[in-house]
């Protein structure tokens, strides 16, 4: 028995747009919430940079951060009224760091001690930019500078602020399993002006 195929059907295509969309579909999907998805990962990166530049600036004009901090420096025994360039010291000082609600500086220095009120601030500020900061995110540091005069009671240190430990949060693709990404360390660093802005 000869069983001859219809030429009618071997010409007949219409089902093969919908089976060629089929097989590209999940592709195409994968591709576009993939873009969406890194596009708002992006979106978490530039908010963490911007809220680490905002805290920088928050810390280096309002406060100080860190009371008890020497004109110029720990230990630096400039004359009145002299630059503190002038003592080696003023430039080599240990920086100072506050994180989240800490009350003392690491490392510990006599009569040094964390603003928290100030730091409590800086978090709300920084949380306008990115809501999901915690405390325990923002470690602001005071180092040396060699900046400023003996006998001013103003400290003019070079202020660091580190946003870290911060995952970067995915919105459909977490639910396919796609763990959350680790973002890295922002830091941002200025030169301490008056510390007595508002």
């Amino acid at each position: 028995m000869n069983h001859r195929i219809p030429k009618s059907f071997l010409r007949d295509d219409r089902a093969a747009t919908m089976v060629e969309f089929s097989l590209i579909a999940p592709l195409l999907f994968l591709i576009t919430f993939g873009i969406f998805e890194f596009g708002f990962v992006f979106y978490q990166y530039q908010s963490l940079d911007m809220a680490t530049a905002m805290a920088a600036r928050m810390a280096a004009t309002r406060g100080p951060l860190i009371t008890g901090i020497p004109d110029c420096g720990v230990g630096t025994a400039v004359p009145i009224g002299a630059y503190c360039v002038t003592d080696p010291v003023s430039k080599t000082w240990a920086p100072l760091t506050c994180t989240g609600t800490a009350t003392a500086p690491t490392p510990a220095t006599a009569g040094a001690t964390c603003n928290t009120v100030l730091m409590a601030r800086i978090l709300q500020e920084t949380q306008l930019v990115y809501p999901a900061l915690q405390a325990a995110n923002i470690s602001i540091a005071y180092g040396p500078s060699g900046l400023g005069f003996s006998g001013a009671g103003k400290p003019v240190p070079v202020v660091t602020v580190t946003i870290n430990g911060v995952n970067a949060n995915f919105i459909l693709l977490g639910a396919l399993g796609l763990a959350n990404i680790a973002m890295p360390p922002f830091t941002t660093t200025l030169t301490a002006e008056d510390l007595s802005g508002t």
